[in-house]
């Protein structure tokens, strides 16, 4: 795999999963972008980032009870990857 960059994504209410979506990038050793959506304001599905071949994305949501929060689910559907 031969990527450029590290794109970080996720919603984080506790900090619990953005203190491992940044410890998994920083294992890369590689320039990273953040993307929170935790708080609203962050969160329009229409600003949701596109990536290219260039960058490897991590993505990292809470599961409560087996499932994805509904609130989680506009914005990770409006991901674009190219290659990615």
């Amino acid at each position: 795999m031969d990527f450029e960059r590290t794109a970080i994504v996720y919603f984080s209410a506790t900090d619990v999963t953005r203190k491992y979506v940044r410890a998994m990038g920083k294992a890369f050793d590689k320039p990273i972008d953040e993307y929170d959506f935790t708080l609203v304001s962050n969160r329009d599905p229409r600003t949701a980032p596109s990536f290219g071949p260039d960058c490897l994305v991590i993505a990292g949501v809470p599961i409560y009870g087996g499932r994805v929060p509904t609130v989680c689910l506009d914005y990770l559907n409006r991901l674009k990857g190219d290659g990615t």
